[in-house]
């Protein structure tokens, strides 16, 4: 953007200078609406037969990958708001420079000086834009990409209590929102108003690299900064500090869609380990006429919910299910994460529903198969369950992918195993009272065992194998080919 200034000046008379000075004051002193016009009027007849005495400019330019940022981000699902404090003009060059305002996109200027003029502009764009998004009738099925611009004296009427509302929920039908002259406040107040009036599965992400940003990103879920020539004031009062514009791609595509995914997986196994324990507690109960007494002593408690299991369970925070270049080409990847299939109700339900088989399944084989044995419960179970919650683990990690990209993160997981395996030998050995050892290192209590963890574990692996590679493919494939 090249930032232009001219240098001109006029000679003026004693009673120029008076006569100026004198309507201008007649100008300031009107009440009501006509003093702003009255005033401009009369700068701009000064501002006539001027002698030019030269021209400056001073190109301010934007940083490397801005534009492919944008519209990969814009391919995530994510909507793009720029909020700046330059003038109307220079803000739409930049939009357009920069692609976020789309080409062959309808550009709605928002020209208002009341609020009755903002209410009329308000209802205007809803029922242009508002019936296309939505699918109405005179929508044809066919989704308008438009762009709002706006300047901060047009926000400042958006933003009262009686039009925050309708504004919110009007400006986030548009493909992106741009604000020329807006001040530290309102790009704060912005934030809060599109968290406030919109889903609670929406999220906002500020962007800024100077002081007047620092209010926005205080003010949004997620704070970045931008180290830049204004400073670092923005990045230290950020969430996140980079050094580029583009460095969030990395930062939003990969480590936040790998940190969203890893945390609902690392919730649903916690889930799958308390449910199943409690099941196996449960039938435990039952057998023995609604006994109180727990089926594990404190120590196998204890174990079983931290030392045996916690670090192939934290371990889920290496894996990755894609490779990183996979998900920088295919932005798509990213946008599946805004339909919730990873953690939803219907995930809660299956992994209830796992818990329950397994922990059903484990109980009715350990009295079926050991009916002699049956005082030897507690090692029967207890072995049965935690090898199980172990390959339960290790069947949802991406072995090929962690191999190719992230070798050493393999290692960790595999050690991880390694060390609940070996911490349960070695408690075996030291609490002689609690797991009869004898029995224990018996051939009959393996093959038994193994048994029920094949038994417990097949059928899911099976079932998880068929809906990854059948069921789902088909569903997308048929869903790729209604795209084309």
């Amino acid at each position: 953007t090249l930032f232009r200034s001219v240098f001109a000046r006029k000679p003026l008379t004693d009673g120029e200078v008076k006569q100026f000075l004198t309507s201008l004051d007649k100008a300031s002193a009107i009440l009501g609406e006509g003093r702003a016009q009255a005033v401009e009027d009369l700068l701009l007849s000064m501002e006539s037969n001027l002698e030019m005495l030269g021209i400056t400019g001073v190109e301010d330019q934007l940083q490397d990958d801005v534009t492919s940022s944008l519209e990969t981000l814009g391919m995530c699902g994510i909507k793009v708001w720029m909020l700046t404090g330059d003038k109307v003009e220079t803000a739409t060059c930049i939009g357009r420079s920069t692609l976020l305002i789309p080409r062959h996109s309808e550009i709605f200027e928002f020209l208002a000086r009341t609020s009755s003029q903002a209410e009329k502009l308000l209802t205007e764009m809803e029922s242009r834009f508002g019936a296309a998004s939505f699918g109405g009738s005179n929508s044809m099925n066919v989704q308008i990409k438009w762009a709002l611009v706006m300047d901060g004296t047009c926000l400042a009427l958006c933003l009262t209590p009686e039009l925050e509302q309708k504004f919110a929920n009007i400006a986030r039908l548009a493909h992106s929102v741009i604000v020329a002259r807006c001040s530290p406040t309102q790009k704060a107040a912005v934030v809060c108003v599109i968290q406030k009036y919109s889903d609670t599965s929406v999220r906002t992400a500020a962007i800024g690299d100077g002081g007047n940003d620092v209010s926005m990103i205080l003010a949004a879920n997620l704070g970045i900064g931008v180290e830049g020539l204004e400073g670092k004031q923005a990045s230290m009062a950020a969430d996140f500090s980079i050094t580029k514009f583009s460095h969030c791609m990395r930062l939003i595509m990969w480590h936040g869609r790998n940190s969203y995914i890893r945390s609902c997986r690392m919730s649903q196994f916690i889930i799958h380990r308390g449910i199943i324990y409690s099941v196996v507690q449960t039938v435990f109960s039952l057998i023995f006429q609604g006994s109180t007494m727990s089926v594990f002593n404190g120590y196998l408690l204890m174990g079983y919910a931290t030392i045996f299991t916690m670090a192939p369970v934290f371990a889920l925070v290496l894996d990755e299910d894609h490779f990183e270049s996979d998900i920088s080409e295919f932005p798509q990847l990213y946008k599946e994460l805004l339909k919730a299939r990873s953690m939803n109700v219907r995930s809660f339900l299956q992994w209830v529903w796992i818990s329950f088989f397994q922990g059903g399944l484990m109980m009715y084989l350990a009295i079926e198969l050991f009916e002699e044995e049956l005082f030897q419960i507690v090692a029967i179970t207890y072995t049965a369950l935690l090898i199980t919650e172990l390959v339960i683990v290790a069947a949802g990690l991406h072995f090929r992918i962690l191999w190719k990209q992230r070798r050493l993160h393999l290692l960790l997981f595999a050690a991880a195993e390694a060390f609940s395996v070996l911490a349960f030998f070695f408690a075996v050995m030291v609490l002689p009272n609690t797991i009869d050892r004898k029995f224990f290192f018996s051939s009959l209590f393996w093959s038994k065992t193994g048994i029920i963890c094949a038994a417990s574990i097949g059928p899911i692996l099976v079932l998880f194998l068929l809906m990854k590679y059948i069921v789902f493919r088909k569903s997308t494939d048929v869903h790729r080919s209604e795209e084309r």
